[in-house]
C-alpha cells in the first residue's frame, strides 16, 4: 500500500430527497475504494429522508447524521459539511445522483499523484429520473476546463460554466482557502470553490463520467428542458390548441406585467451582486496568488481582468445612477 494513501470524507446535503436517498448512498459505500467518514447533514426535510439516513446510519458506523435547527440553504449547508468533514481528502454529494464504483479512487489517485493540486474532478453522464442513461455528458469537449487554467479562469469570470460541487473532491488544506467565501451572494459554495482552485492551486480533470447526474423536476438546480434539448429524451411541446397550453398561455399573458417587473428587477440584482463581489474578490485572489508565490499570470491575462473589471464597474455605477433617478422622481413627488 502506497504510503502516501490518504483518508476520504463524503459531505452529503439532504433536503426532502426520500425519492433517491437510498441510490445515493448505496453508490457511495459500495466505492472500490471507500470512504472513511460520510457526514448526512440534513437541511429540515419534511420526508422521510432522515428516517432513511438514519437507518443507514445504524447499519455503518462511519455515517453520522447532523440535523439543522433551522434551514440554511444547500450553500451554507455544504459549507457547514464541508467544515465538520476531518478528512484528507472531501467529496461533496448531491442527494439525487448515482456514483459509478471506481469515482472515489480514480480522483483520489489523482490529488496524491499530484500534491497541492486542490481539487480534482470528474465528469458525468446524465440520466432521467428513472435512471435513464442518456449518453450525453454534463462537460461536454471543449468546455473550457481541460488542463487549460487560463480558459478556465476566464470561462468562471465571464459566468460561462463551472464545475457542479458533487464532481469535485478536494484537499482538506482547501478548507483554509475557500472560507469565509466573500462572493457567497452571487457564487455558490462550488462555483467558488473552483474560483480558488483554477486561481490558487493545479486543479486534476478525469474526462471520463464517473458519476450519473439525475435530471428531475425537483432537482437543485439546472433547467430540464434545457439541458436535454437537442436530444433524443427532449421534452416535447403539446399543441398550441392543447387545453392545457392554452389555459397556461392566458394565464401567462395575464402574469406577464407583473413577472416581467420582477425578472428585470431579479436579473438586475443578480448583476450588481455580482459585480460587487467580483471587484473585491478578483484583486484579492491576486493579492492571494503573490503571497503564495505563485508564478506570474501573462499580460493577456492581466489585460482580460481589465476589462472585466471595466465590465462590473460600469454595472455599479449604472445602478447607482438609476437609483438616484428614482429618489429624484420620489422627491419631486
Amino acid at each position: 500500500m502506497s504510503t502516501n494513501r490518504k483518508n476520504i470524507g463524503v459531505v452529503l446535503c439532504t433536503y426532502n430527497g426520500e425519492k433517491y436517498l437510498r441510490q445515493q448512498l448505496e453508490s457511495i459505500l459500495t466505492q472500490t475504494r471507500p470512504p472513511e467518514q460520510i457526514l448526512i447533514l440534513d437541511d429540515c426535510s419534511k420526508d422521510r429522508t432522515v428516517a432513511i439516513a438514519q437507518s443507514f446510519a445504524k447499519d455503518d458506523k462511519r455515517i453520522r447524521l447532523i440535523q439543522n435547527v433551522t434551514n440554511l440553504g444547500f450553500i451554507l449547508n455544504f459549507e457547514k459539511g464541508i467544515t465538520l468533514c476531518e478528512t484528507d481528502f472531501i467529496a461533496l454529494s448531491d442527494q439525487d445522483d448515482i456514483w459509478l464504483p471506481e469515482k472515489l479512487e480514480r480522483l483520489a489517485a489523482e490529488l496524491e499523484a499530484n500534491p497541492g493540486a486542490g481539487m480534482a474532478f470528474c465528469n458525468a453522464e446524465y440520466m432521467l429520473a428513472d435512471g435513464t442513461r442518456t449518453g450525453h455528458l454534463v462537460l461536454p469537449e471543449g468546455n473550457g476546463f481541460i488542463d487549460d487554467p487560463v480558459k478556465a479562469r476566464n470561462w468562471l469570470l465571464e459566468r460561462k460554466g463551472s464545475v457542479p460541487g458533487n464532481f469535485i473532491l478536494l484537499e482538506a488544506e482547501m478548507k483554509r482557502l475557500i472560507f469565509p467565501n466573500p462572493a457567497i451572494r452571487s457564487h455558490a459554495h462550488d462555483s467558488w470553490i473552483c474560483l480558488v482552485a483554477f486561481f490558487l492551486r493545479h486543479p486534476r480533470y478525469i474526462s471520463e463520467p464517473l458519476s450519473l447526474y439525475r435530471l428531475h423536476q425537483n432537482m437543485a438546480s439546472g433547467a430540464i428542458a434545457l439541458v436535454l434539448k437537442g436530444t433524443p429524451y427532449a421534452f416535447r411541446k403539446k399543441k398550441w390548441y392543447h387545453p392545457q397550453r392554452l389555459f397556461k398561455n392566458l394565464l401567462r399573458a395575464l402574469l406577464s406585467p407583473f413577472k416581467h417587473h420582477k425578472r428585470i428587477r431579479d436579473r438586475k440584482l443578480r448583476a450588481y451582486n455580482l459585480a460587487a463581489d467580483m471587484l473585491i474578490t478578483l484583486d484579492k485572489l491576486l493579492e492571494k496568488r503573490q503571497a503564495l508565490g505563485l508564478p506570474q499570470l501573462s499580460p493577456e491575462e492581466y489585460l482580460f481582468f481589465e476589462k472585466k473589471r471595466a465590465e462590473w464597474t460600469s454595472v455599479l455605477t449604472s445602478s447607482a445612477s438609476q437609483i438616484n433617478s428614482q429618489l429624484s422622481a420620489r422627491i419631486k413627488n
